[in-house]
């Protein structure tokens, strides 16, 4: 099964990522814990223009999430260096999207799950 962005969505993640990432790169500009050859690194990339933070190579520093659901596909973002996510895509209008599945699909369940998700 394969998910991709649409090129709207992947401009929405972008934007988010390059501001997540000036927030994080900040945040290790002054963690007094980090140690300063990598704020030399961080402070040397930023001068290029590259806002990157200094994250740990094998797993990166940003996931997507895709979630099929009956809805639709719920996409997120997570920001492994602030510790934020974001919703790229969730259905705010289940009910609405259910009624136009049943078109499709007059066998579909008619429960509609209620979700709490806390979202920055």
């Amino acid at each position: 099964m394969n998910f991709f962005l649409t090129p709207e969505q992947q401009d929405t993640l972008d934007t988010w990522l390059d501001e997540q990432n000036k927030i994080a790169c900040e945040k290790q500009l002054n963690d007094p814990n980090l140690p300063e050859s990598l704020k030399k690194t961080l402070q040397e990339e930023r001068e290029r223009g590259l806002e990157v933070p200094i994250h740990n190579h094998g797993y990166g520093y940003y996931s997507v999430s895709f979630t099929p659901t009956q809805f639709g596909i719920r996409i997120y973002a997570h920001h492994h260096v602030t510790g934020t996510s974001f919703k790229i895509c969730d259905l705010d209008n289940a009910e609405e999207s259910l009624l136009e599945t049943r078109k499709i699909n007059p066998e579909i369940n008619d429960v509609i799950y209620q979700r709490e998700v806390t979202v920055v």
